[in-house]
């Protein structure tokens, strides 16, 4: 397994039950980002808008 498929299957751990499962609007998974940054658990969003790294914390806290 690639290092890139590798940091896909965690992003989608994270996103696809927030987006599908509970069905959040675009409002709420730009907040969930955002507090997930000022919680340390996510670095600052690229600005592509599109692209963001977990850091140490975060992989501790999701278990990554």
């Amino acid at each position: 397994m690639t290092e890139l498929t590798r940091r896909r299957d965690r992003g989608a751990k994270l996103n696809d039950p927030f987006l599908r499962e509970d069905k959040a609007t675009p409002t709420e998974y730009t907040a969930g980002l955002k507090l997930a940054i000022a919680h340390g658990w996510l670095g600052h969003l690229h600005e592509s808008g599109t692209f963001t790294r977990m850091t140490q914390l975060g992989k501790t806290v999701f278990g990554c």
